[in-house]
């Protein structure tokens, strides 16, 4: 979003009192918070205008743009932008961007309903590297588009298959591989989830440090709001073999399918250390939305492939 030599800064505030929940700011001055003054002034002009019932959405100053948007009633957001040519549209979908990556991380119900501000002020830190990935300076247009980026890789039909058996032995049917932050390969229900929520979850495997393995509750903030996706996500680094993920079952022999597939296609590439050497991250993400088991009872794990590149 952020451009060089502007800046952008997001504020988060409850609508009905107007406490600030925490601002994030990226470019030039970054290093310096809006004062409190200038944050009263801002919401005061913004619940001023619904007080007469005028809807104030947006506003120009010689340098700044300002965008506001109230979400159930409950959070108000407000987005500063001095870049050159940003748009009202641009803005606004950085605002649904940005709420709905609070709504991924703790769910509508703590957003709607607050019953404690200390507290939510301190639950929303674990969406400050999501939201502030919307505000760096990025190539990437996913989130102006809505659309999920996707990237090829060599071998895709061999590479499937090893992931669709990573997920049956996560007894789910929602798995992906994201690399660099774009979308490599994913099963077909995957692909069936809204297409912002393809894009935050996307994004959300890009903003969190590297882990062998994870678990992270999350919610989607159309298909399931309110409820966390069965508890967890399960992010795997696939640079190694043999995991336990989420301490649920053991899946090394997908994971060393998914593995191998990764180092096959880093070498054609001609990058040392497989993987690792092509600069992707990549990393097997897994909801755990389990289907019904198996009439026969056999381990899906024992039907992973191993890797034959085609």
């Amino acid at each position: 979003m952020g451009e060089e030599g502007g800046s952008v800064t997001l504020l988060c505030l409850t609508a009905s009192s107007g406490v600030p929940l925490f601002c994030r700011s990226m470019g030039a001055p970054s290093k310096h918070q809006l004062p409190f003054s200038v944050i009263g002034s801002l919401n005061g002009v913004h619940m001023f205008g619904a007080n007469l019932d005028v809807l104030l959405t947006a506003a120009c100053t010689t340098n700044t743009h300002v965008v506001w948007r109230v979400f159930h009633n409950s959070i108000t957001l407000i987005v500063l932008s001095s870049e050159e040519g940003v748009s009202d549209f641009a803005l606004g979908r950085l605002l649904d961007n940005a709420f709905s990556a609070m709504v991924l991380i703790l769910g509508l119900e703590e957003l709607v309903n607050v019953r404690n501000i200390e507290r939510l002020k301190k639950d929303l830190r674990a969406c400050y590297k999501l939201i502030d990935s919307f505000l760096a300076p990025l190539e990437r247009s996913g989130d102006l588009t809505q659309c999920v980026e996707c990237v090829p890789v060599p071998h895709g039909a061999a590479l499937q298959e090893c992931l669709e058996a990573f997920v049956a032995a996560a007894e789910s049917r929602f798995g992906c591989l994201v690399a660099g932050g774009r979308l490599a390969l994913a099963t077909e229900p995957w692909w069936q989830l809204a297409p912002q929520e393809l894009l935050l979850l996307s994004w959300l495997v890009g903003s969190l440090p590297p882990h062998a393995a994870r678990d992270y509750p999350i919610y989607l903030p159309h298909g399931s709001p309110t409820v966390s996706a069965q508890g967890e996500v399960e992010m795997c680094r696939l640079d190694g073999v043999g995991v336990v993920v989420g301490g649920l079952v053991r899946m090394g022999g997908c994971y060393g399918g998914l593995a191998g597939g990764l180092a096959a296609t880093g070498e054609r590439f001609g990058c040392q250390g497989g993987a690792e050497g092509l600069g992707w991250g990549a990393r097997g993400l897994c909801l755990t939305m389990p289907p019904p088991r198996s009439p026969t009872g056999s381990s899906p794990a024992s039907c992973c492939p191993a890797w034959r590149p085609a």
